[in-house]
């Protein structure tokens, strides 16, 4: 046999191997399919019973580390939070929110005497003292959230990969985003497969549910933002819409936000109104759906 003859063999052997590696995958794992307008793959998830040990091998979903502001150690969120990061295999830490009259605020208020008065103080410094924590530990990036947050299944192989495509100046990076009626590219341009950047003088509701921060932009919220007056969330996009912090934002959007609903009600939310209305997730895989039937009442 020719060499030509000899080199189209092995090809077609090894094209063969691939196609039936390929099919024995799909039949024999659990999988599903993430399809958006830039993405798609196919992604294998775990079952509960597989040898992944969080002690030995942390994961923080592509950052240096995971914090979860939370209430209340035994309340239905945080009860729902180490659900599903056990579902989901995720690493975090849980930092005790302030509280109105906490000793947490006045000690951040005697660490930082330029701290200006706001309705919800105790808000702002919950967040503040997630970044001052993190400085302290000398972590380069982290993820934080609060306890009423949905994550999207594909987010432990979409966000480490979704990382990778961020700029190398940023300083936030959304997981939660409300684009409402407003086409996507009125409020966001496309930098990379998954990452848009997020545009200046131009509204986007981001909240404080879920977002990463890169040190560098922890350290401009602590210079700039402490000061200023307003709640740390909305910190954050003021500074990004004068220029003073680079915002990105994942997409598709990997969070959502369980606090305004019935299942999760939040105090502050929609006041003088009597009810709240069910979750409706804007989430293609949404974690809740999935494990809502496990959870405790």
């Amino acid at each position: 046999m020719s060499k030509p003859n000899q080199s189209l063999l092995i090809i077609c052997i090894t094209l063969i191997i691939s196609i039936q590696a390929c099919l024995l995958v799909l039949f024999y794992n659990p999988s599903f399919q993430l399809f958006t307008d830039d993405f798609n793959i196919t992604i294998t998830t775990t079952t509960a019973n597989n040898t992944w040990n969080p002690s030995t091998r942390p994961f923080y979903l592509g950052f240096e580390h995971v914090f979860v502001i939370i209430k209340d150690n035994d309340s239905k969120r945080t009860r729902f939070m180490k659900s599903q990061f056990e579902f989901l295999q995720i690493n975090y830490t849980f930092i005790q929110g302030s509280l109105p009259n906490d000793a947490s605020v006045s000690e951040f208020r005697l660490r930082h005497p330029d701290f200006k008065p706001f309705s919800f103080d105790h808000v702002k410094i919950s967040h503040f003292r997630v970044y001052e924590r993190a400085l302290l530990e000398g972590l380069n990036n982290v993820l934080i959230m609060e306890d009423d947050v949905d994550l999207e299944m594909v987010a432990p192989i979409l966000l480490p990969m979704a990382l990778t495509q961020l700029p190398s100046n940023w300083d936030y990076f959304g997981l939660f985003y409300n684009l409402e009626s407003s086409p996507l590219q009125d409020k966001l341009t496309k930098v990379n497969t998954n990452v848009y950047a997020m545009k200046r003088n131009t509204p986007l509701w981001i909240g404080g549910v879920a977002y990463g921060l890169s040190r560098q932009g922890m350290e401009k919220l602590m210079d700039v933002g402490v000061s200023n007056g307003i709640a740390g969330d909305v910190t954050c996009l003021e500074m990004i819409m004068r220029g003073d912090l680079n915002g990105f934002v994942v997409y598709p959007m990997m969070a959502d936000h369980l606090g305004h609903s019935s299942e999760f009600p939040s105090s502050r939310f929609m006041v003088g109104v009597n009810h709240y209305p069910p979750y409706q997730t804007k989430l293609r895989y949404s974690t809740y759906e999935a494990i809502r039937n496990q959870l405790k009442p």
